[in-house]
């Protein structure tokens, strides 16, 4: 197998399975020997490909399992413009910008576009010249008057999975800031298409603007649970309308669709924190110091952008602590709340070619009252079907394929209302947040893929025996999920002596059977999380069928 890259790459090592490889590195690129590979032995194997130097990890974000790729356009005055590949007739110095479109991968999956803070419509074609290569393509409609000379203008694609390189011109530019980029639109005279690859760009400035009334985001408290053994606080992050109000008259520049990259929050030195959830994922955090009696909780990693966010919906977030904790923060204290709980906080992020730091106090919030979450898994559009695996020297591999059916075909397997104080749930057109089994407590997992690319995951505990594993941050649709086949998800699973998944196949003695959660919204922003046991994949039919 041949494997292209550069002649001069540094391959330390190549496993195939956990088993070591024959290869070396020449003018064709990285050839392995010896592979062996028999296909009906295996229905997918595991390559490495290990190297001592990093990837293409340029200009990208984690969006929770997705990956965010910024660019950014800035529109400048030409008072000379050579022609770089001979005299062409026409002025494109003024053009109008109709649409533009950047070169990527033509395997990856877009879950948006976003430009200037707003989702656009996306359209892709095939690149033509690199067969690997598709463009993904926005309509902009804009003149060379709706630019400020020199001012940045945020493009971000965000794509599905764990992905750290996004365009082809990586490679055959050697460069981790190159992707390829068109432009088309009209001068004064003639059409324009003018043709180019990106450079490394970003906010050039560490000058911060904190004027809370220029950014889009809000922190909100929402309630405490104090017991013996920790203590947890409950937080918010709502959307609100920018006024763009500048207290200090310091700072001209908007950060009204900034990023979300990290949150400070301050709080006493003497609290110990034990974890930090935003939403359903354990957050890294670490504490700075912020004044003698309190230290700055940094939450790290949150790396949103403006279009992550339900402007309907706020995103909540948990502190706990150890023990009984009865207050967190000092603000109240410092401010004379009269008892009122409030946290100073501080949001970072970036909007085009400067920072944010937007900083305030919490105000007081709620959540929308409770209707329960409906589990029956009748009247919900998935299934989850379970396909053999395989077992190799070090690893095993479980197979799964969640499928769209229809609905108002399912039956009703406990025969009971599906109703939480008078509220009967719809969930059939519901999405998928993440999905989680019950898996054995030993279970050392390596790797989970859905739909062909990485997803992170964590375990959270529920018996002596058990545990539960969440896919975390699917964030899938009905409208994402192809009409005649189901989407591939692959555990792969340390060691090659794990012969179960899940503790429910011995309970039903049956290899196929693992419990499992679906975890989402309907349409009607209420809560669905339909309980089922997967059965062999060819015991359903998807929606097309």
């Amino acid at each position: 197998m041949v494997v292209r890259t550069k002649s001069d790459a540094k391959v330390v090592a190549v496993t195939l399975d956990g088993q070591a490889k024959d290869f070396d590195v020449g003018a064709q690129g990285l050839t392995i020997y010896r592979m062996r590979v028999d296909p009906s032995n295996m229905r997918s194997m595991q390559l490495e490909i290990r190297t001592d130097t990093d990837g293409y990890n340029y200009g990208f974000k984690r969006t929770g399992s997705d990956t965010a790729y910024l660019f950014q356009l800035v529109a400048k005055k030409i008072i000379t413009s050579p022609d770089l590949d001979g005299d062409e007739p026409g002025d494109c110095s003024e053009m109008t910008l109709r649409d533009f479109g950047v070169a990527i991968y033509d395997d990856l999956i877009v879950k948006s576009v976003q430009f200037n803070g707003t989702v656009m419509d996306a359209w892709d074609e095939q690149q033509g010249v690199k067969p690997d290569a598709k463009w993904v393509y926005i309509n902009v409609l804009k003149t060379i008057n709706d630019f400020s000379d020199g001012e940045a203008v945020d493009f971000v694609i965000t794509v599905r999975g764990k992905v750290d390189s996004l365009c082809p011109a990586n490679e055959y530019l050697h460069s981790p800031n190159a992707c390829e980029f068109t432009l088309h639109g009209k001068g004064s005279d003639q059409h324009c298409c003018p043709h180019g690859a990106t450079k490394r760009g970003g906010p050039p400035d560490e000058c911060c603007v904190d004027d809370v009334e220029k950014a889009p985001y809000r922190v909100q408290y929402i309630d405490t649970s104090l017991t013996d053994v920790k203590s947890e606080y409950e937080f918010a992050v709502a959307v609100v309308n920018v006024t763009g109000t500048d207290f200090d008259m310091e700072e001209p520049a908007d950060c009204d669709h900034m990023t979300l990259d990290y949150a400070q929050i301050q709080i006493y030195k003497n609290v110990k924190v034990l974890e930090v959830r935003w939403e359903d994922r354990r957050m890294d955090f670490n504490l700075t110091f912020a004044t003698d009696y309190s230290n700055w909780l940094n939450i790290n990693g949150i790396n949103r952008f403006i279009n992550d966010f339900d402007p309907n919906l706020p995103t909540y977030f948990k502190i706990v602590v150890d023990g009984y904790v009865r207050e967190l923060c000092p603000a109240g204290h410092i401010l004379g709340a009269g008892g009122a709980f409030i946290c100073e906080y501080v949001l970072h992020g970036v909007q085009g070619n400067h920072t944010c730091c937007p900083h305030d106090i919490t105000r007081p919030g709620s959540r929308p009252a409770d209707c329960g979450c409906r589990d029956d898994l009748a009247g919900t559009p998935y299934r989850l079907g379970y396909q053999l695996g395989g077992v190799v020297r070090n690893e095993t591999i479980f197979n799964f394929d969640l499928a769209k059916i229809d609905p108002s075909a399912a039956l009703d397997f406990d025969g009971a209302p599906d109703k939480q104080f008078g509220l009967d749930v719809n969930c059939a057109d519901m999405a998928i947040k993440y999905v989680s089994f019950v898996v054995n407590a030993d279970l050392e997992v390596k790797d989970i893929s859905f739909n062909g690319f990485n997803y992170t995951w964590q375990f959270e505990p529920y018996t002596s025996r058990t545990k539960w594993l969440k896919v975390l941050d699917l964030d899938y649709r009905p409208s994402d999920f192809p009409a005649d086949k189901p989407v591939h998800l692959q555990v792969l699973v340390k060691g090659n002596t794990t012969t179960e998944l899940c503790p429910a196949a011995s309970q039903f003695s049956s290899q196929a059977s693992c419990e499992y959660v679906l975890y989402g919204l309907s349409s009607e922003k209420l809560e669905c999380c339909p309980v089922g046991l997967t059965t062999w994949t060819s015991q359903f039919r998807t929606a097309g069928r």
